[in-house]
């Protein structure tokens, strides 16, 4: 299959959707759009948790390591 072919058919699907089914479309994506904003500001808290929990889990890891060098 060529580009000319692809391309052809890609439009005319394309054209073929309607004004209602774009409609809807658009509307699921706002909606999903809007679930993640809501749950925005609590992905944040849990990331800056999850990071801090590695920074300390890393430094624990140093000290232990530094440790065992001293024997």
């Amino acid at each position: 299959m060529n580009m000319k072919v692809v391309m052809s058919l890609a439009e005319e699907k394309l054209n073929a959707i309607t004004v209602e089914e774009w409609r809807k479309v658009c509307l699921h994506a706002i909606e999903e759009e809007n679930k993640y904003q809501g749950r925005d500001a609590a992905l944040d808290t849990i990331s800056e948790r999850i990071i801090i929990h590695l920074m300390k889990a890393r430094m624990g890891m140093i000290v232990i390591c530094l440790g065992l060098m001293n024997y």
